[in-house]
């Protein structure tokens, strides 16, 4: 698996042989986030959110809902749409769910 700058740490699509090799994913085309334990987990491209104190979140396979640290953050905050109601990776669209 490649090494992650900061500004990849959010999110990328692996090679097909990587997919190929993860037969049993049930989330999404495969997409990974790097987690704060120093593993990379594939998470549910469609289950971010942020809360009021705009803390951003998503679900991954093992370890269940787990917050951004500040640099992905940073980078999914200045990659939302002009509404604001989903972020823009790529060609790609994902949503974005607001809480309190």
């Amino acid at each position: 698996m490649k090494t992650l700058n900061p500004l990849e740490q959010l999110l990328y699509t692996p090679s097909l042989e990587q997919t190929r090799t993860q037969h049993n994913h049930p989330y999404e085309k495969g997409m990974f986030i790097s987690i704060n334990n120093h593993k990379t987990d594939s998470l549910d491209p469609h289950s971010f959110r942020i809360d009021k104190k705009e803390r951003c979140f998503v679900i991954s396979q093992n370890y269940g809902e787990v917050m951004l640290a500040d640099t992905p953050r940073f980078w999914l905050l200045n990659h939302l749409n002009e509404s604001g109601s989903y972020f823009v990776f790529g060609k790609k669209h994902f949503p974005l769910a607001y809480h309190e």
